[in-house]
């Protein structure tokens, strides 16, 4: 039997509280105000300025259709997969009147599922990224030294002609 502290539940507990709670919220929220936009204003402005972006009101109208009872389940996977756009998923959901409680829950569910997935792959990184970061600070170091030579070079300058032009009226 495995003991608590060496299952994993620690890294897992303390991740859901610090980043998945709160990521699969702060998704939820945000996709709420994209949804009551589409839901409000979704049909006119997709009407009017859909063929701007090749979107057509017919063709949302179909595909509502062709998702007629898997459209949560739709609403989940689009929400997992970390490399989906979060915006046009809520804006189509609102315009085609997709129950409110239903968006929320599946909305809440796929949240989940991604800020799991991008919790886990920013801890097995972490090494990685430790990396990254002290290369970038010492290349930021070298960069600030360049800039401020650069600046104080400048300034040289612009004072040497600054004193050649008041000597030369």
């Amino acid at each position: 039997m495995l003991l608590p502290s060496m299952s994993g539940w620690p890294l897992f507990s303390g991740m859901m509280r610090v980043i998945v709670i709160p990521g699969a919220l702060g998704t939820l929220m945000g996709a709420l105000l994209v949804f009551a936009a589409g839901y409000w204003g979704g049909k006119p402005l997709i009407r009017r300025y859909g063929p701007w972006l090749g979107l057509h009101w017919n063709e949302l109208n179909a595909l509502e259709r062709r998702l007629v009872g898997r459209f949560g389940l739709m609403v989940f996977l689009l929400r997992a997969v970390p490399i989906v756009p979060l915006a046009p998923v809520s804006a189509v959901a609102g315009a085609l009147r997709f129950p409110f409680l239903d968006f929320m829950l599946w909305t809440l569910a796929g949240a989940i599922v991604r800020c799991l997935a991008l919790g886990a792959a920013g801890y097995l990184s972490r090494d990685a990224y430790s990396q990254a970061g002290l290369r970038l600070t010492q290349s930021q170091a070298w960069l600030s030294v360049a800039l401020l030579a650069a600046l104080i070079g400048l300034g040289v300058i612009w004072l040497r002609r600054k004193r050649t032009q008041g000597l030369n009226p």
